[in-house]
């Protein structure tokens, strides 16, 4: 009951996104980030939520940032765990690709991992 009271926070989130930038001219811009607040639970093989979207019905926007929030919350201390390694962190991303994350957007996301080591010695925890 409270993890089906946790994820109405997609649908909250889309909702504070209209209400608060809605006011603007661009188009585009709302949609793009409603659609980041909206689907980045989904996953790749349909067992997100809040709609059960799969694959390329996911927006591409959506797609990339499920990979950076997941990534972000493995490597973060937060209160309720303590942060993995950096390579435990890469390690279940890839192994979430074709589940949880669009592979191809876990391939490029491989190839910067030396980059974004370097950002969270410099700016991490």
């Amino acid at each position: 009951q409270e993890f089906e009271q946790m994820k109405r926070h997609v649908i909250e989130a889309e909702i504070i996104v209209k209400d608060v930038i809605g006011f603007t001219n661009n188009k585009e811009y709302i949609d793009f980030i409603t659609d980041i607040a909206t689907y980045h639970h989904e996953r790749w093989d349909g067992r997100g939520y809040p709609y059960n979207l799969s694959g390329t019905q996911i927006p591409l926007c959506a797609r990339l940032m499920a990979i950076v929030d997941v990534f972000d919350a493995i490597v973060t201390n937060r209160y309720y765990k303590t942060a993995v390694p950096f390579e435990t962190a890469i390690q279940d991303i890839e192994n979430n690709s074709g589940k949880a994350f669009d592979p191809i957007l876990v391939t490029e996301f491989l190839k910067v991992t030396d980059d974004i080591n370097k950002v969270l010695k410099t700016y991490g925890e």
